[in-house]
């Protein structure tokens, strides 16, 4: 039986402002006024994708830990100011004085505020189902989209560090190594519950206790909220790293708290319900209520394929999938390090080194051999080893049948010949004058 729980932290007391939805790509992001965002970070990230997405220039006067000012450029009034929500919470941010108006600015064709981290994030699923996409055309992509012109390079570190992203680091993949034959070496066994009852805390009231020991902030909430939703121990560890990097102080404080409380990655399997607010478990609606309702069979409803025999017969040859690493059970062993690794000189070859009797691939996906595993036949002289070009005879290639064939072949034409053409000339002015005449048929 399953429960439908809803959203938790809507159930709580609905905040006084409006916070800040994070987007990416061509989005556009709703800034308004008393907006209130969790960090400096997100209120950069906001002001950064407005500014790429409506093609100004904006620039930031202050960008410190609780305060950013941003304005466009002159003579237009758009500005912002985010400021500290409290003097408490240094870390949460509120737009306390803005101008969300655009007037007399254009349209910049470069951008300073898009770099490549956010070309890597905005295109992150293009690069990972083109790893090799050519930089010209990661170039004309974003001219296409954002109208905005960048350089090769910034392509180039962009999909660098998408690539970078989704492979992950060697050095930390070299410090997985023990907990991955720890992972090998697992028994998959099948524990027996036993009936308990469990003591569980309600997520909204700890918020409010970390609350009244001055470990607040929107930040600190999104982090507990995480904690309390993780599904499994490997979750559960990389978001309390995450939190303790983040906010040493809370994260002390939550760690007092047995984390089979109020977390759904500690909760146990014998009762089916994972709440995290006091409220009431309410089952949800199954199929078995419409065939209740319909009074017939399930085997006469259900198709076979659903049917137990047939799901026997699919799966009768076990095969124990391996967990994800997230999931992997850590080992106190010290981490492997990797081999040292010199960067060589020159672009680095994709391709592998092909033995001397393997074809060279081609782009069109055929095989073609290479030219010295074939022997040459010379169509001039008949000999072995050389070609036309370099045959020592002095003979005249043959016409092959095809160029014979191909050769057009034109009727001669025959013409009337032409009359000559009589000469005629003029008398001199002097002569003319006189009342002489030239006279006709040539020379004199």
């Amino acid at each position: 039986m399953s429960c439908d729980s809803g959203s938790d932290e809507d159930k709580e007391d609905k905040p006084k402002f409006k916070k800040y939805r994070p987007v990416v790509g061509k989005v556009q992001p709703i800034i308004e006024e008393d907006m209130v965002f969790k960090n400096r970070a997100q209120c950069v990230e906001a002001i950064r994708q407005h500014a790429i997405l409506n093609g100004k220039a904006i620039t930031f006067e202050k960008n410190d830990t609780d305060r950013v000012r941003t304005h466009c450029v002159a003579p237009c009034p758009w500005k912002i100011l985010a400021s500290s929500i409290t003097k408490e919470d240094r870390i949460t941010l509120q737009v306390k004085t803005s101008n969300l108006n655009h007037k007399h600015c254009g349209w910049v064709w470069t951008n300073k505020l898009l770099n490549s981290s956010w070309l890597a994030r905005t295109y992150f699923k293009e690069f990972k189902i083109k790893p090799s996409w050519p930089v010209t055309e990661i170039v004309e992509q974003v001219m296409g989209d954002f109208n905005v012109k960048i350089s090769v390079v910034m392509a180039y570190n962009a999909r660098k560090k998408a690539i970078k992203k989704m492979e992950g680091s060697y050095v930390e993949q070299y410090g997985k190594l023990w907990d991955y034959c720890g992972e090998m070496g697992l028994i998959n066994a099948i524990m027996n519950l036993l009936p308990c009852v469990e003591h569980r805390h309600c997520v909204r009231h700890l918020h409010s206790n970390m609350k009244r020991a001055r470990h607040i902030g929107q930040a600190v909430k999104e982090r507990l909220w995480s904690l309390a939703r993780a599904t499994y121990m490997g979750r559960f560890k990389s978001i309390m790293e995450e939190f303790k990097k983040e906010d040493d102080a809370a994260f002390k404080w939550l760690a007092k708290h047995e984390a089979h409380h109020w977390s759904r990655s500690h909760f146990s399997e014998a009762p089916k319900c994972d709440m995290l607010l006091n409220n009431l478990c309410i089952p949800c609606a199954h199929a078995l209520a419409v065939f209740r309702e319909s009074r017939k069979k399930v085997e006469g409803i259900v198709h076979h394929y659903y049917q137990k025999q047939t799901y026997i017969n699919t799966y009768k040859h076990v095969m124990y999938p391996m967990n994800g690493m997230d999931m992997w059970e850590k080992t106190d062993k010290p981490p492997i390090q990797p081999p040292h690794y010199a960067r060589k000189s020159g672009r680095p070859k994709k391709c592998r080194r092909r033995e001397v009797d393997e074809p060279p691939p081609a782009e069109d996906g055929t095989k073609k051999m290479k030219r010295h595993l074939k022997k040459l036949r010379c169509r001039r002289c008949g000999g072995k080893g050389h070609n036309v070009r370099t045959c020592p005879s002095g003979l005249e290639a043959p016409r092959s049948k095809e160029k014979q064939c191909s050769q057009v072949i034109t009727q001669p034409t025959f013409s009337q010949p032409s009359q000559p053409t009589p000469i005629v000339t003029r008398a001199p002015k002097a002569l003319a004058r006189r009342g002489g005449a030239a006279p006709r048929g040539g020379a004199p």
